[in-house]
């Protein structure tokens, strides 16, 4: 009996083994040319690295690596090729990762082909030399805001049938979830009015949009996504309606000159105390605005969690007190607090 409990347990135990060992297996990355590619379960080619020279400015991108056909152009593929000016996708492309183009400073011309259905976070990302874009109507999923900091995109085009995308004003939305995706940092105006009808502001939405004073919330917003105003560093004030339920994240990370969150005093999800902002339903403090210069801050008593980003950049700070009834502690609560 011993013995056949020991069998048992040196097969279960070689089991678990190789199922670690076959989740843990990195797949293979291949080389061919310019490129290194992983070859997808489909059988097709990811490109997860451009190793061509530094200094090249022109870049078609073949449809065929050793004869597997190039539908993904991987995260972070040519992050920080500060050189590259002109990219060319061939007609394969279904799929454009996470930072795929990120920090490509000098890229000032890109063509999607009609065949791209979906363009990752950040995918275009300080893209600083990149001015106009037209996304086909092939493209029906955008994972948050692919022009992040492009400091110079005053253009984004659809067509004006696109399935799933609307331009205006220069402004992009998502027609499916009604929600503001894209507000380029090209745009140069002072002010803007969401139109009534969104009901959510995407992540990073107008993230590093420096020139903007003043947003006007429509009261058909629902949702505020994780660092949906970042960088906005004009903006001096914001009034949140009370339509809005939901706030992830804090929308206000980097905002060096925002003074003033307003809700009302009746509002059913949010609450302003001694000008920091505060989650009802949850009871988390979501945003402590980093332009207080206020060495110390008490959490008031009864909070429950820390959001995420809630005290970034708050440099003035010098001295943070958490009372006992805090659980949760987000992710970067308390990052660069340099005091």
């Amino acid at each position: 009996m011993r013995i056949q409990k020991l069998m048992v347990f040196v097969i279960c135990l070689l089991v678990l083994l190789c199922s670690v060992s076959a989740f843990s297996e990195k797949p293979e990355t291949f080389t061919s040319d310019d490129y290194r590619y992983q070859i997808k379960a489909d059988g097709t080619a990811e490109i997860v690295r451009f190793i061509g020279n530094n200094d090249i400015q022109e870049v078609v991108v073949p449809a065929v690596l050793d004869g597997h056909s190039v539908m993904t152009i991987g995260d972070k593929a040519f992050s920080g090729s500060k050189s590259l000016t002109s990219m060319t996708l061939p007609a394969s492309v279904t799929t454009i990762g996470r930072s795929a183009f990120s920090n490509c400073e000098s890229l000032t011309s890109i063509t999607l082909p009609d065949s791209v259905t979906t363009i990752g976070d950040g995918a275009f990302s300080r893209c600083t030399s990149l001015t106009s874009i037209f996304i086909p109507d092939s493209v029906i999923s955008i994972k948050g805001n692919p022009f992040v900091n492009c400091s110079k995109l005053a253009t984004i085009q659809v067509s004006p049938d696109h399935p799933a995308l609307a331009v205006m004003d220069g402004v992009l939305f998502s027609k499916a979830d009604k929600k503001l995706v894209c507000y380029s940092g090209g745009l140069r105006q002072h002010s803007y009015a969401v139109p009534q009808g969104t009901i959510s502001i995407g992540e990073d939405a107008f993230s590093g949009c420096t020139s903007l004073t003043s947003i006007t919330l429509s009261d058909s917003v629902t949702t505020i996504e994780d660092s949906a105003f970042s960088s906005c560093s004009s903006l001096t004030s914001i009034t949140i309606p009370d339509s809005v339920i939901s706030i992830e994240g804090n929308p206000f990370n980097g905002c060096d000159n925002l003074t003033k969150i307003q809700v009302s005093p009746d509002h059913p999800a949010l609450a302003v105390m001694g000008g920091v902002l505060f989650s009802k339903a949850d009871k988390k403090l979501v945003c402590y605005p980093m332009t207080f210069q206020i060495s110390s801050y008490e959490v008031p008593q009864g909070i429950i969690s820390i959001g995420d980003g809630a005290f970034c950049r708050c440099t003035s700070l010098t001295s943070i007190t958490i009372p006992d009834s805090v659980t949760t502690i987000g992710n970067d609560a308390f990052s660069w607090c340099t005091s």
